[in-house]
């Protein structure tokens, strides 16, 4: 806990500290081993049998010991030693035969060196009172002049123990260093991914309230920006979604408000004697309770349809057939309604594609509706369809009045209508067309609008062609 609120309780920023400081503290620990190794290259022999390293020494100790006696001999004391054991090799002095001729190692081997004169004082070394490896007696001309001693286990001459003392004080300043760095980069870090997360966790959130208005700014092109992206794409569409599902709702209230009011009213006005029960009241009620019933199913449908709970009964279909049969069945109507009907079968004739027969009949019938209710009179409608890579295209176009360009994109939607040509008063539901969009999506086709050159709406189907082998079995429709 301690540790965390160190860093304002962010567990990310913790554990990038972590992660640097181990990076920091392992390179500290790499460069102390390649010190070690470089610095070892310069120290005494390598190692050996102790037999031989015992008669290495020997050897060495006879060679300093041979040069102390003819330093003495020379200058009568071992004064102008003290402090300055160097001073021996200021000058060469002949070896003895059995003695190494390394004078460069003998400089340092002297360091590991106690050097006492006659009366058992210090010359050059220190420690006189430590553990000795072994001594030897220094004699000159037959008379003591002195006690040479090698230290034990005293490997590394002081010049090389300054330098680690010192490497060790900078490993130390470096570690300081690196702990403060890795903390400021944790922060940093931290702060660089958490920020965006954070806007992230706040926004959904709100997500959990319905509130959909949140979005992220991030000037960002690498994976938490398009993350950022996404989720502003997401919350478009959720706040789209849920501006539709309110106004379906309100929408729904008023399509159902309204024919209840009216029947309502009139068997509230037939109860206070207002008006007689005639069988135009009865004829009148009778519509409204089938328009009320339409809407129900219609709805019924789309719930259906929208929760992939459709049955398919999928088969090969003929779109000639399909329209041909849809022209029949609607000629006297489009003839009463002084709307011309214009198709090329010809074209179409062998056009065949996989889908549920009820499913397109319904779609059709919509198109076919929604052409007798909305357009002016007199009209046209024209139907052709061909194919187009693996798809099977049926494209309806329509006469005046046209749909504005900002509404092509909402007419599929649920009780969407353009209030200046799909109003109530033609008898429509709102549904059709949303009908129509459940319908031919269940059969993995696609529908979309546009302005028709005849001035009015156009209505492009694709649905997947039939690709497998025929066996005569074709649904054909009865007019």
């Amino acid at each position: 806990m301690s540790a965390l609120k160190l860093f304002n309780g962010s567990k990310l920023t913790l554990r990038f500290f972590v992660i640097f400081l181990t990076y920091s503290l392992a390179v500290i620990v790499i460069i102390i081993i390649a010190v070690a190794i470089v610095t070892s290259r310069e120290a005494p022999p390598p190692e050996m049998p102790h037999e031989n390293f015992m008669e290495f020494e020997k050897n060495n100790m006879k060679s300093i010991a041979y040069n102390l006696s003819m330093f003495y001999g020379k200058h009568g004391s071992f004064d102008k030693l003290k402090d300055n054991p160097d001073l021996l090799f200021k000058r060469k002095l002949p070896a003895p035969h059995d003695a190494p001729p390394n004078r460069d190692h003998d400089r340092f081997f002297i360091h590991k060196t106690v050097l006492l004169d006659s009366d058992g004082n210090l010359v050059f070394g220190k420690d006189k009172d430590a553990k000795m490896l072994f001594s030897r007696v220094l004699k000159y001309n037959g008379e003591k002049i002195g006690t040479l001693s090698i230290k034990a286990r005293e490997m590394i001459p002081p010049p090389l123990k300054k330098l680690f003392t010192e490497i060790g004080l900078a490993l130390i300043f470096v570690a300081v260093i690196a702990i403060a760095i890795s903390f400021l980069i944790a922060n940093f870090l931290s702060k660089y991914f958490l920020l965006p997360v954070s806007k992230l966790a706040n926004a959904t959130k709100k997500f959990s309230e319905y509130d959909f208005s949140s979005r992220i700014t991030l000037d960002r092109k690498d994976e938490i920006g398009m993350l950022a992206k996404d989720f502003n794409e997401m919350a478009d569409r959720l706040d789209k979604y849920e501006k539709m599902r309110k106004q379906w709702i309100a929408d729904i209230a008023h399509e159902l408000r309204t024919p209840l009011s009216i029947m309502q009213a009139e068997i509230e006005a037939v109860q206070d004697s207002v008006w007689p029960l005639s069988m135009k009241t009865m004829d009148h009620l009778h519509g409204e309770i089938i328009y009320l019933a339409k809407t129900v199913n219609e709805l019924h449908l789309l719930s259906v349809a929208e929760s992939k709970g459709l049955t398919l009964n999928l088969e090969e279909i003929s779109v000639y057939s399909l329209l041909n049969d849809a022209a029949e069945r609607f000629k006297e109507k489009f003839k009463s309604a002084g709307i011309g009907f214009e198709s090329e079968p010809y074209k179409y004739s062998n056009i065949f594609v996989l889908a549920d027969a009820y499913l397109l009949r319904t779609v059709v019938n919509n198109l076919m509706e929604n052409t007798l209710r909305y357009t002016d009179k007199p009209g046209q409608l024209n139907v052709n369809s061909y194919k187009e890579d693996s798809m099977a295209v049926i494209v309806f176009d329509d006469t005046p009045p046209a749909v504005p360009e900002e509404y092509i994109d909402r007419i599929f939607d649920r009780l969407f209508r353009v209030d200046s040509s799909r109003s109530r008063k033609h008898g429509g539901s709102g549904l059709g067309l949303a009908t129509c969009k459940t319908h031919i999506e269940a059969l993995n086709g696609t529908i979309e609008g546009a302005a028709s050159p005849l001035g009015g709406l156009r209505i492009i189907i694709k649905i997947p062609l039939y690709k497998g082998e025929s066996h005569g079995k074709r649904k054909n429709f009865d007019s």
